[in-house]
């Protein structure tokens, strides 16, 4: 049975969303990638408000404006990759 992605945070020993995000400092309404060690797949996920993630996948086909920002911040972050 696959777990949510909140059932995963409690499974790395955080309480809540939240908590993890202070320690990593991570901020809100920032793009972040995780991976799911249960799927073995990358999950796209926003953080929105204070506990709540949204698939970003489900953002991209319903808002073209917001895929359009999706893809030029990826590229952003490929070249300083590539160029690191």
């Amino acid at each position: 049975m696959r777990g949510s992605f909140a059932d995963l945070i409690h499974q790395k020993g955080y309480r809540t969303i939240n908590e993890m995000c202070e320690e990593f400092s991570i901020a809100r309404r920032t793009l972040h990638y995780w991976m799911d060690s249960v799927d073995r797949r990358k999950l796209d996920f926003e953080m929105v408000g204070t506990s709540m993630f949204v698939n970003i996948e489900s953002l991209r086909t319903l808002c073209p404006e917001f895929n359009e920002r999706y893809l030029f911040v990826r590229r952003i972050l490929k070249k300083k990759k590539n160029d690191g």
